[in-house]
């Protein structure tokens, strides 16, 4: 008898922990910086390299309209460390790259490619003093 009244309340007890919902402190995200990517459409990098030893890289990057791309393309080569081999930059509003260089069979390589934009302005300004005596 004691045993079934110890084993029922292990149970109900057991149960009433289970249901009882702990707390959880709520994060607040408020204060994250996170990249929001406004204007950019879209940004592309890509290497290949062909049979005859020539790295063909290619980079490119579209922005809505207002706003300018440069684009800053850089091959890089791994020896110990990646170390920029080529460098090349283009500016626009759609800014497409496609350039080859002669690179060694020795190495590991790989295209880096950075987009930058900024918003075009043009201000229009318009003003009119009108000078009244009371």
């Amino acid at each position: 008898m004691k045993f079934k009244r110890l084993v029922t309340i292990m149970l109900t007890l057991s149960v009433a922990v289970s249901l009882v919902a702990f707390p959880v402190a709520a994060v607040d995200y408020s204060d994250v910086v996170a990249p929001l990517y406004i204007g950019l459409e879209d940004a592309t990098a890509d290497l290949a390299i062909s049979s005859n030893g020539y790295a063909n890289c290619s980079g490119s990057a579209y922005v809505a309209n207002g706003y300018n791309a440069t684009v800053v393309m850089e091959l890089q080569q791994k020896n110990g460390t990646w170390k920029p081999i080529k460098r090349w930059s283009k500016s626009g509003g759609y800014v497409s790259m496609n350039e080859s260089y002669r690179v060694s069979s020795k190495y590991y390589y790989r295209v880096r490619a950075e987009a930058l934009w900024k918003v075009r302005l043009r201000i229009l300004a318009k003003s009119t003093i009108n000078n009244k005596s009371l």
